[in-house]
C-alpha cells in the first residue's frame, strides 16, 4: 500500500492506526473479511514515488471511524486501521 509521504507514515507509527483514502480502505476491509480460520494480515507499505518499501506492519482490526485521530483526519479522509 502507497503512502503519500513519510510524514504520514511515521504519524502512523506514532499513533498505531493506518489512515488512507477511501479506495484502499475498502480493499483492507476486503482483506480482513476474507480471512478465515486464525490467519494475519499485513500491510506492506512504501512511500509514493520512493522506489522502494519502507516497512510493514501487523493489522490488528477492521477500519474504525472512532479512532479517528485530528493528526491523521487532516491527512487522509477514510476510518483509520488499527495496526502493530
Amino acid at each position: 500500500m502507497k503512502s503519500i509521504d513519510l510524514e504520514s507514515v511515521q504519524l502512523s507509527i506514532e499513533h498505531g492506526v493506518w489512515s488512507t483514502t477511501y479506495g484502499p480502505t475498502r480493499k483492507l476491509e476486503e482483506a480482513l473479511n476474507r480471512k478465515h480460520g486464525n490467519y494475519t494480515t499485513f500491510l506492506i507499505f512504501s512511500v509514493n514515488e520512493s522506489g522502494g518499501y519502507q516497512g510493514f506492519a501487523k493489522l490488528i482490526g477492521k477500519p474504525d471511524p472512532k479512532l479517528k485521530s485530528h493528526i491523521l483526519s487532516l491527512i487522509h479522509i477514510s476510518e483509520p486501521t488499527r495496526l502493530r
